[in-house]
């Protein structure tokens, strides 16, 4: 897109001095008003519409990692879950398998005992 530049802003921009902008004979200029001015090919708008997009897509990107993390974290919530359910449910297992020996062993001494009465009994 062509723009048009004052001398001054023209210097400024390209840090030239006044008189080397005005011996420069490939420079196009136009007289407005007692000013010139200097006929610039600028692609500025089409650098911030890229930068416009490459933000948008930056924008997107972050957006679909913050996605990625929470449904992470949602998953890590919902193990943490089942691993504490699972915990509760082994420790009430032990407990039970605890009863069940205790039970046994009494059995035993029972039968031993009773056995072994028998036995003097018998003798």
């Amino acid at each position: 897109m062509l723009i048009l530049m004052t001398v001054k802003d023209y210097c400024k921009k390209y840090k030239v001095t006044d008189a080397a902008v005005r011996k420069n004979k490939n420079l196009v200029t136009v007289k407005y008003n007692d000013l010139t001015y200097i006929v610039v090919e600028d692609n500025e708008v089409e650098k911030l519409k890229n930068k416009v997009k490459l933000q948008n897509s930056n924008i997107k990107a972050l957006r679909n990692e913050v996605r990625i993390y929470t449904k992470q974290d949602e998953v890590i919530q919902e193990q943490k879950e089942r691993i504490l359910k699972l915990e509760n449910r082994i420790e009430k297992l032990e407990d039970k398998l605890d009863k069940q020996v205790e039970t046994k062993e009494n059995l035993f001494r029972d039968v031993l005992g009773h056995m072994n009465k028998q036995l003097e009994h018998n003798n």
